[in-house]
C-alpha cells in the first residue's frame, strides 16, 4: 500500500446496518465450494451443498492477490467451483477486493476464524455481528488509491468502496 484511502468509519456494532452491501459480501464469501451434505439440518439450509474455503484454498486466493476477474475464474476452477457459482462468488463477495486479500495476508488466522464463524452463524442462525464489525474495521484501513474503481471519474476517491 502506498496511499491509503480512508473509508467510512463506524464506531459500534449497532452501526453495521449503515454498511449496505459489506455485510452480505462478507457472508456470501464462504459458500461457493461444493461439498457433500453432511446432516439433515444442512440439507434444508440455503447453503446446502456448500462449504467454507479451507486454509489452503484461502492461500490460493492470496496468491492471485485480488488481481482480476479472469485470474479469479482460473483459480475457481482449481478449487472445484461450478462456473455460475464462481461468477456469483466474484460479483457478490469481497474475493476480488484488494483490501480483503490484504486482510488475508496480514491476519490469516483471524480471517480463517471469521470464515468459520460466519459459515456457522448463517447455517445455525446465530449472530456474528462483532466479527463482521472487526472485519470492516480492518479492511477499511487496507484500501489503497491504486485499487480498482477507487478513483471516481471526477478524480475524487470513493470512501464507500467496501460497501458497494
Amino acid at each position: 500500500m502506498i496511499r491509503p484511502v480512508p473509508q467510512m468509519q463506524i464506531d459500534k456494532v449497532e452501526d453495521l446496518s449503515n454498511l449496505n452491501n459489506f455485510i452480505s459480501n462478507v457472508k456470501n464469501l464462504w459458500f461457493a465450494v461444493p461439498k457433500e451434505i453432511d446432516s439433515e439440518d444442512r440439507k434444508n439450509s440455503p447453503y446446502a451443498g456448500k462449504r467454507p474455503l479451507t486454509y489452503e484454498e484461502l492461500q490460493l486466493f492470496i496468491a492471485i492477490g485480488g488481481r482480476d476477474y479472469d485470474d479469479f475464474m482460473t483459480l475457481s476452477e482449481q478449487v472445484g467451483m461450478q462456473k455460475q457459482i464462481a461468477i456469483d462468488f466474484a460479483m457478490y463477495t469481497h474475493v476480488l477486493e484488494p483490501a480483503f486479500i490484504r486482510m488475508l495476508i496480514v491476519i490469516p488466522d483471524f480471517t480463517q476464524q471469521l470464515q468459520n464463524k460466519v459459515f456457522d452463524a448463517d447455517c445455525l442462525k446465530i449472530p456474528c455481528d462483532e466479527e463482521i464489525f472487526v472485519a470492516y474495521a480492518l479492511m477499511s484501513k487496507l484500501v489503497d488509491e491504486k485499487d480498482p474503481h477507487i478513483i471516481r471519474e471526477d478524480g475524487t476517491t470513493d470512501t464507500w468502496k467496501l460497501c458497494r
